[in-house]
């Protein structure tokens, strides 16, 4: 049997048996949507990391990297500075107000925060949740059967079969418990072939003859066209541009991302934000120093003119490693779709559950905690068809263009409702739906109409949803 094969086959048991092994504490409807509030900081931060990073911080950092040379570290840099500020600034103080209020989900919470128009909140807010992050759970089912194509020649429909079966058995069976252990496991494997492609790779450069230049630098000066400059070509305004839409990137992890907010949410008391901090910021900036720098080895080794950008990182892994490590390593690029889509799934499960389902066509009624936990795990089984069904039968265009929207559209918004909802007393009920709104409808404008191009709509939607919250706050206070 291929080695290859036997590789992603054993991790993917491990990665199974992980999740039913987590799964089993579960008892109710909150532990299957949070947990139970009792993660330890350590598994919240893994956890957290693992969601965010993605295929992002394996493919597309590196890939970015390769292609921009020295410009590509401002996107870099915006997600540093926000991942880490959210640290700061948004998960103790969401952690502690999401107790008090006995908030399960981020949307819940908002709506408890907000209780005068939480009607409108839970449903708008869920609604917009539920229907962006089906899509986006669609997109990295399809990842996945793309990369299983391109690593073993998998047809891409048993490919998405596969990363489908292997996310909605533990996913439904432990809910965000087994979401969280399994995503320490594969923040651990992302963050090991970061680190190492780093280490061996600068040897390799140094020590082979064969490749394109000695040194990341040698390198930039043989290929020409300003890859070693900050800025790279722009002047002026330009500079300021391209500084600006980098630092973007920053905003939405301000508490506008539900599936990290969740994390926050689930931590059980002040020591475990404390060390998750600690172990989440480290993380952070290790992680993303070493995925630049894969990329820049990839452009040491081969030079440019490689078209698909995304494959930098597996042709390192496979030209520094035995194939059987390499595959291991590769096999993060899974594992790193894998948690973004089991997280997805968790978050989008409890926003139908306890948002819609329990709230408004179970009001009054007592529910056992067996009867919650069951209700949760159909509708995760039912979200899931859904996603796998939308895999098949909706463009592919279609569907990677409603996820394009999901950072600006629902990162921006959202993440002025959590800061103002914190540290502004006089921000009002209808003020955060409005934010919601104003914020999610501008951006699609602004996408869709080809400004982005420009201007990111990360900045300027971040910019409108501000300027909602405040004047209707403004408008609509009780005198």
């Amino acid at each position: 049997m291929n080695v290859s094969v036997v590789v992603l086959a054993l991790y993917l048991g491990v990665l199974i048996t992980v999740g039913f092994i987590a799964g089993r504490k579960v008892k109710s409807g909150k532990d299957y949507a949070i947990g139970g509030r009792n993660i330890p900081g350590w598994a919240a931060a893994l956890s957290e990391r693992a969601t965010d990073c993605s295929a992002w911080m394996l493919l597309g950092v590196p890939g970015s990297a390769y292609a921009l040379g020295m410009s590509s570290i401002w996107a870099a840099v915006g997600c540093l500075i926000g991942s880490a500020g959210a640290w700061w600034l948004v998960s103790n103080q969401l952690r502690k107000q999401s107790a008090d209020l006995d908030a399960v989900t981020y949307i819940d919470w908002i709506a408890k925060r907000h209780s005068a128009n939480a009607k409108g909140i839970r449903v708008f807010g869920s609604l917009t949740i539920i229907f962006f992050f089906t899509l986006y759970i669609s997109a990295q089912l399809i990842g996945g059967g793309k990369t299983f194509f391109s690593l073993f020649g998998l047809d891409t429909t048993i490919g998405i079969l596969i990363t489908s079966a292997v996310v909605v058995s533990y996913t439904m069976y432990g809910g965000f418990g087994s979401v969280v252990y399994t995503d320490c496991l594969q923040a651990v494997m992302l963050f090991s072939a970061l680190l190492l492609g780093t280490i061996f790779g600068f040897g390799y450069i140094a020590s082979n003859p064969e490749v394109y230049a000695s040194s990341i630098g040698a390198a930039w000066a043989k290929a020409g066209g300003g890859y070693g400059e900050l800025f790279r070509g722009a002047e002026g305004i330009g500079k300021g541009v391209v500084f600006g839409n980098g630092m973007a990137w920053m905003f939405a992890y301000l508490g506008g991302l539900p599936q990290l907010n969740t994390r926050f949410m689930s931590m059980k008391d002040e020591k475990a934000f404390q060390s998750g901090r600690i172990i989440s910021v480290s993380y952070i900036v290790l992680s993303y120093i070493c995925a630049i720098l894969v990329g820049f080895v990839g452009f040491a080794i081969f030079g440019p003119g490689i078209e698909d950008t995304e494959q930098i990182m597996p042709n390192v892994m496979k030209t520094l490693f035995h194939p059987a490590l390499a595959t291991l390593f590769i096999t993060g690029g899974i594992a790193a779709m894998l948690s973004t889509a089991d997280s997805l799934l968790a978050l989008t499960s409890a926003e139908v559950a306890e948002d819609i389902v329990k709230p408004y066509f179970m009001k009054g009624k007592e529910l056992s905690s067996r009867a919650s936990l069951r209700i949760s795990r159909l509708i995760t089984i039912g979200l899931a068809v859904l996603a796998i069904i939308f895999a098949f039968i909706l463009p592919k265009t279609l569907i990677f263009t409603m996820v394009s929207y999901v950072w600006a559209g629902l990162g921006s918004p959202f993440a002025v409702v959590t800061l103002l909802s914190i540290y502004w007393k006089k921000y009002t009920a209808k003020a955060a739906l409005w934010t919601i709104i104003v914020g999610l409808f501008f951006t699609i404008f602004w996408i869709a109409s080809g400004l982005d191009a420009k201007v990111t709509a990360m900045l300027v939607g971040f910019v409108a949803s501000l300027l909602t919250g405040v004047t209707v706050s403004l408008c609509t206070q009780e005198k």
